[in-house]
């Protein structure tokens, strides 16, 4: 169920938002975190695709987490606002104490300190689990991301130069990280 403007207000909360709530995503949230991610994609400033993802692809996602590398949503009022998942760097042996970070918000409740709390917790949750490095591919014109990242203790690791080609036009992909 996507949320509305009012959803998440009440009279005692004065315009603030209440506390989310994380939890370890299941199939049944598959459609919710797609609409968020394909939300995404039509921004063209935050993720690889190019075109609406099928439901599919998620629940693909959703079946390859596990409880080191799970998928959450971010649960607002029992609506999902958001999702972020960690999953091994590179995919090797060799670099199994890093983990990739994707944090995706609807913009409702973007600017909001949602994400902030969600890098945090993704710190201690890694913490546990063995991971000493945190890594963040994000575009250079994704300024939000970047801004975010950075206040969090991200530095810039590298730069794919004009690696990504969207809507006929060139972009750098950043890679950044931190060490926990």
């Amino acid at each position: 169920m996507r949320p509305s403007n009012t959803d998440f207000l009440s009279d005692s909360e004065k315009g603030a938002y209440p506390a989310p709530f994380y939890r370890v995503a299941e199939l049944e949230d598959a459609p919710d975190i797609q609409a968020i991610y394909n939300d995404a994609i039509l921004t063209r400033r935050s993720c690889g695709h190019t075109a609406e993802i099928p439901l599919v692809t998620v629940i693909d996602w959703l079946e390859s987490s596990h409880e080191k590398r799970p998928i959450w949503v971010i649960e607002n009022h029992k609506s999902i606002i958001g999702w972020f998942a960690v999953e091994d760097f590179y995919g090797l042996p060799a670099f199994s104490c890093a983990a990739e970070v994707s944090v995706y918000i609807l913009p409702l409740f973007q600017r909001k300190g949602i994400a902030t709390k969600v890098l945090h917790f993704i710190e201690v949750f890694l913490g546990c689990v063995d991971v000493t490095h945190l890594v963040a591919c994000i575009y250079g014109h994704n300024s939000e991301s970047l801004n975010l990242f950075n206040k969090h203790g991200y530095v810039q690791w590298g730069c794919l130069p004009q690696i990504a080609l969207i809507d006929s036009r060139k972009y750098d992909l950043l890679i950044l990280g931190k060490r926990i």
